[in-house]
């Protein structure tokens, strides 16, 4: 064991990772460090009181997509929502982002359409069919590829949200955004 009390020991340079929401949605602000840095436990929890303020996160934002946002209004897009209906009780979405949820989806989706659509599951005949697309509809996002081009995402649905608005995994829309 080391004599370094584990106040010495955190470094922001130290942070292994940061996350969290409670069962209800509110923020807890764990930050993990690692064993090296804390060697009293393989995993350290420290829980800052300011992070479970909402109002402290009033004017925080984060990085999001259009289609796994809340409007003005506080709805998420049709297609968006009627896929947080047909889920709820299955997947629990208030604990995770669901952008990383609707990009799972899309891409599965997206193999099994290529799988239908060439009647292969070839590598090749998947990749000539996806140069094909030109704004296929997903969850996520609608996707376009070319023989060049095989982000296939449209980077002008990337938005900003504010960050103490999570509810089933998505976030209001920041202000200046629609």
């Amino acid at each position: 064991g080391s004599s370094r009390s584990s106040k010495q020991a955190v470094n922001r340079s130290n942070v292994a990772s940061w996350g969290g929401f409670d069962t209800q949605g509110g923020r807890i602000g764990r930050i993990r460090f690692s064993q090296e840095f804390l060697p009293q436990s393989s995993e350290t929890e420290v829980r800052f009181a300011w992070v479970a303020k909402p109002e402290n996160w009033d004017k925080v934002y984060i990085i999001g997509y259009k289609s796994c946002s809340f409007d003005d209004k506080g709805n998420l897009p049709a297609k968006t929502q009627a896929f947080v209906d047909s889920v709820k009780g299955k997947i629990k979405l208030d604990d995770t982002s669901l952008w990383w949820v609707a990009s799972g989806v899309d891409g599965i989706r997206l193999i099994a359409d290529a799988v239908a659509k060439t009647g292969s599951s070839d590598s090749d005949k998947i990749i000539g069919y996806w140069n094909t697309l030109k704004e296929w509809p997903g969850l996520y996002g609608n996707y376009s590829f070319t023989p060049r081009e095989h982000n296939g995402f449209n980077g002008d649905d990337i938005v900003m949200q504010r960050a103490n608005s999570q509810r089933d995994g998505a976030f209001a829309l920041a202000p200046g955004y629609a």
